[in-house]
C-alpha cells in the first residue's frame, strides 16, 4: 500500500495494530466466545420489531452477569456483552418500519456494526444516525468496506449540518455526497479514511463546503497542505474593524475561493484553513475562546511526525489567547468541549481498536455497576452466565465504588484517550462517591497516563476533581501538588494558583487568597490571561479590606512585568495582557488624581484622548 509522507506513520501503525478478524477471534477467551454466542442467539431471536424489548432485557441480564463474574483476564467478555447491549438498544430507536432491515444490514457487516455501536453517543439522534448509515449501505457498497468513514458520517449527519461563521453560514453537502467525496478520492488524500479512527474522522466529515469547493481546495494545494499556514494566507479585512461590512460578506458568495480572493477576519481565516485540511482528509477543528473583552477564532489540526500524532492548536492563536482554554463544538454531539479533549483523540491513532472498545465497554460496565450500588445492591450479584467457570472466579464482583474504579482504571489504561471514562471519574468525584484518598490516587493515575503528553487535558480533569475536595486545607494541598507536577508549564501553574485563590476567597481567607493571586501576578504575568483576572480579584480583596492604597502600586508593578507585544502597536494589541493591564493602570492613575501620568500611559497604549 502506497502512503503519502504525511500519513506514512499512520499507515504503519494502523497496519501493525489492526489485527485481522480471524486473529482477533483466536485471541478471545473462552468466556468471550461464550458471550459472543449468547449475543448471537439473542439477535437470532429477533424476528419482528416487537422482539427488541425481550432481546434488550436478555442482553441486559447477560451484561450484568458478565460484569459480576468476568475475571481480570476475561475483560474481553465484557466487550462482547457491551456490544450486544449497545447494538440492540440503539437499533431499537429506529422506526419499526425499517428496524428489521437495519439490523439485517448490520449483522451482514460485523465490523461496521461494531464500529457504529461503540461510536454512537446517547446525545446523538440515534434513529436518524442509523437511518443515514442504512442509506449509505444501500447507495454505495463501499460503505461496508470503509466502516470508519460511513459511521463517522452517520453520527455527524444525523441532523442537517452547518456551521455559523459570524454573519455567514457554511453548509455541509448531503451525507451521501460527503461519503462519495472522501471515498472517490481516498487514494489521493493526505490521510486515507480507512486508516483514521472514526473518533477522529468526525473532524473530517464535518466539512461545511460544497463538493466543488472541496475539490478546489484539493486541486489548489499540495497533497499535504500545512493547515496552519493556510490560516495566514487569508488577508485580514482591517476595514471591518472600522465597522465596514466584510468584502466577502458583501459579495454574497461565502466560498473558499471567495475568502481567498477577498479576505476576512479570524473566523473566516479559521474556517478556510480547517476546510482546506478536511478536503485533504486531515482532521481539523474551528477553535474559539473569549477573553475578558474580545472573542477570537483559530484553527486546530492533526499533524504527525515519524513517531507521533498530535493536534496543533498554535496557528492563529494570538498571544493574548495562549494559556486560555480554546473551545470546539463536537460535530457529533453539538456540545462545546475544551480543545484539550480533542487533543487527546490523537492518541487513538496509536491504540488498537480492541483497546478503544474495551475502554468504552468498561466505562459502560462501571456505570451499570454504579446503578446497582445506588439501588442498594438488590439482586446483586446476578448468576454467572453460561461459559463462566465459577471455580476460576469464585467471588463475584461486588457493587461497590472500589469495583467501579477497578473497571474504569482497566479501561483507561487500555485507552487513555477515552475521554468519557475520565469524565465519569470526575462526575463520581462531584457526586461525593470518591474519598480524598481516591482523588489523590487517581490524580497520580491521571498524571502517569496523560500528564507527560497531554498536560492540558490532565488539568481539565483535575480541576473538578480537586474542587470537589471539601476540606479547604486538603484541597489547597492538592492544588500545591498540581502546581508542582506541571511546573514546566507556567500557564498551567498560573491556572492552578488562580483556582487556589478562588478556594481561599470562597472560604473567608482573604490573606491566603491574596497570596495565591499575587503569586500569579509576580510569577506568571506573561503566562496567559490569568494575570488580568488575578489583578481584578486582588483589587476587590484590597477594596474589601480597605487597603485601596495598594491598588495603584500593584498595577504599576504588574504593568512593568507584562511584556509589550512584538511588532509595536497594532490592531490586535488590545487583546494583549500589556494593553489590558495598562488600561486598568491608567484608570487607577485617574482615580488617584495622577492625570498626567495616566495620559502618558494611554499614549504608550495608543489610546487617543
Amino acid at each position: 500500500m502506497k502512503c503519502p509522507s504525511f500519513q506514512r506513520v499512520l499507515c504503519l501503525l494502523m497496519l501493525l495494530l489492526a489485527a485481522p478478524d480471524a486473529l482477533a477471534q483466536r485471541a478471545r477467551t473462552k468466556a468471550a466466545r461464550a458471550v459472543q454466542d449468547s449475543v448471537a442467539a439473542a439477535l437470532d431471536a429477533i424476528q419482528s420489531p416487537q422482539d427488541f424489548d425481550g432481546a434488550r432485557a436478555d442482553l441486559s441480564d447477560l451484561f450484568e452477569g458478565v460484569i459480576a463474574h468476568a475475571g481480570p483476564r476475561e475483560l474481553d467478555a465484557i466487550v462482547e456483552a457491551a456490544y450486544g447491549v449497545r447494538l440492540v438498544r440503539q437499533v431499537a430507536e429506529v422506526s419499526p418500519e425499517t428496524r428489521m432491515g437495519v439490523l439485517e444490514q448490520l449483522r451482514a457487516h460485523d465490523e461496521l456494526a461494531r464500529t457504529m455501536a461503540f461510536l454512537v453517543d446517547d446525545r446523538d439522534n440515534i434513529a436518524r444516525a442509523y437511518e443515514v448509515l442504512a442509506r449509505l449501505l444501500d447507495a454505495d457498497k463501499r460503505a461496508a468496506r470503509l466502516p470508519n468513514l460511513a459511521c463517522a458520517i452517520a453520527v455527524v449527519h444525523d441532523k442537517p449540518f452547518y456551521r455559523s461563521i459570524n454573519e455567514n453560514t457554511a453548509r455541509a453537502p448531503s451525507h451521501l455526497d460527503t461519503f462519495r467525496y472522501f471515498a472517490d478520492r481516498a487514494d489521493v488524500l493526505a490521510m486515507h479514511p480507512r486508516d483514521v479512527p472514526a473518533e477522529l474522522l468526525i473532524y473530517v466529515v464535518d466539512a461545511c463546503a460544497r463538493v466543488d469547493e472541496l475539490d478546489w481546495a484539493l486541486n489548489n494545494y499540495d497533497k499535504t497542505p500545512h493547515v496552519g499556514e493556510c490560516f495566514f494566507e487569508i488577508e485580514y479585512d482591517y476595514d471591518h474593524l472600522r465597522g465596514v461590512e466584510k468584502k466577502v460578506t458583501a459579495s454574497g458568495d461565502y466560498s473558499l475561493p471567495s475568502i481567498k480572493n477577498l479576505g476576512g477576519v479570524c473566523a473566516d481565516q479559521a474556517h478556510y484553513a480547517m476546510t482546506v485540511g478536511k478536503a485533504h482528509g486531515i482532521p481539523t477543528a474551528y477553535v474559539v475562546a473569549r477573553g475578558a473583552d474580545y472573542a477570537h477564532a483559530w484553527v486546530g489540526f492533526l499533524e504527525t511526525t515519524r513517531t507521533t500524532a498530535n493536534w496543533n492548536f498554535d496557528f492563529g492563536r494570538y498571544e493574548a489567547y495562549q494559556g486560555l482554554r480554546g473551545n470546539i463544538v463536537n460535530p457529533q454531539t453539538g456540545e462545546q468541549i475544551p480543545d484539550a479533549f480533542v487533543a487527546m483523540l490523537a492518541r487513538h491513532v496509536l491504540e488498537p481498536v480492541q483497546d478503544r472498545r474495551l475502554a468504552v465497554a468498561l466505562t459502560d460496565a462501571a456505570q451499570r455497576l454504579a446503578g446497582a450500588r445506588r439501588a442498594g445492591g438488590a439482586n446483586w450479584p446476578p448468576p454467572a452466565p453460561e461459559g463462566f467457570d465459577p471455580r476460576r472466579t469464585p467471588k463475584a464482583r461486588e457493587a461497590t465504588v472500589h469495583a467501579e474504579l477497578e473497571l474504569l482504571e482497566a479501561g483507561l489504561r487500555a485507552s487513555p484517550a477515552h475521554v468519557p471514562g475520565w469524565l465519569l471519574l470526575a462526575a463520581m468525584a462531584d457526586r461525593g462517591d470518591l474519598t480524598y484518598q481516591h482523588k489523590r490516587s487517581w490524580a497520580e493515575v491521571l498524571d502517569r497516563l496523560c500528564g507527560k503528553d497531554y498536560p492540558d487535558f490532565s488539568v481539565e480533569i483535575l480541576e473538578p476533581m480537586i474542587a470537589s475536595v471539601e476540606d479547604p486545607k486538603e484541597q489547597s494541598r492538592m492544588w500545591d501538588w498540581a502546581a508542582g507536577k506541571y511546573r514546566n508549564r507556567a500557564d498551567l501553574v498560573a491556572r492552578v494558583r488562580f483556582n487556589q485563590g478562588e478556594l481561599w476567597k470562597a472560604n473567608g481567607r482573604p490573606d491566603l487568597a491574596w497570596e495565591a493571586y499575587d503569586g500569579v501576578i509576580q510569577n506568571h504575568a506573561n503566562d496567559g490571561p490569568f494575570v488580568v483576572d488575578a489583578l481584578r480579584q486582588s483589587e476587590r480583596l484590597l477594596r474589601q479590606e480597605n487597603r485601596t492604597d495598594f491598588i495603584l502600586p500593584m498595577y504599576e508593578g504588574a504593568w512593568k512585568k507584562v511584556k509589550k507585544p512584538d511588532g509595536g502597536i497594532g490592531p490586535f494589541t488590545v487583546y494583549s495582557n500589556w494593553f489590558r493591564v495598562g488600561k486598568r493602570y491608567a484608570e487607577a492613575l485617574d482615580d488617584a488624581g495622577e492625570i498626567l501620568t495616566a495620559s502618558a500611559v494611554r499614549k504608550k497604549l495608543g489610546i487617543q484622548g
